[in-house]
């Protein structure tokens, strides 16, 4: 099973990009995903800029290109106003 997570915020991405093992980038729709393994999990990260219509394509995209099973949406409270 392989888990996407998406963000709305770069800084998210950075946060979590730093513990993925094996990480590779790829460049696809300006963006980028990161693809490895998380706590054993293997993962793929990707920032989508924000809006709903930003996470719908970004979402879409991800499962076509890499075969995701379940999707999360990450939002750090760390950044929460």
């Amino acid at each position: 099973m392989r888990f996407g997570i998406i963000c709305a915020m770069e800084e998210e991405v950075g946060m979590l990009a730093e513990f993925i093992l094996d990480r590779k980038v790829m460049n696809m729709g300006m963006r980028d995903y990161y693809t490895g393994s998380l706590w054993e999990v293997p993962v793929v990260l990707v920032y989508s800029r924000m809006g709903k219509v930003s996470a719908a394509a970004t979402a879409t995209n991800m499962v076509l290109e890499f075969n995701i099973d379940e999707i999360i949406f990450y939002r750090s409270s760390r950044f929460l106003l």
